[in-house]
């Protein structure tokens, strides 16, 4: 008895070549963000992290992602930094 039979989460199943190769190019980037994260520093990193991943969610509001995933990321660099002295990388921007 397949207890998930009913359940339906409004997911598309089809799988195109353009999914996969977002997906590739996700893993990619990632290992890309671990090799450059101690010289490039943390804030610059997660800022386009976190613009690469708001294109997933809205396509097409490049200016209004970057403002927020820059915003976020010096925000969470602060807090991480000087209010729980946590070390993390600055790279060229510190």
């Amino acid at each position: 008895m397949d207890l998930f039979a009913n359940l339906s989460l409004g997911l598309s199943r089809t799988l195109t070549w353009q999914n996969i190769l977002f997906c590739f190019v996700g893993v990619l980037l990632g290992k890309v963000i671990r090799l450059i994260l101690v010289q490039a520093g943390f804030i610059l990193v997660t800022s386009f992290l976190i613009i690469f991943e708001a294109r997933l969610i809205q396509p097409g509001k490049w200016m209004r992602n970057a403002v927020i995933g820059s915003g976020f990321s010096a925000r969470v660099y602060y807090a991480l930094v000087r209010l729980l002295n946590v070390m993390l990388p600055a790279g060229i921007l510190g």
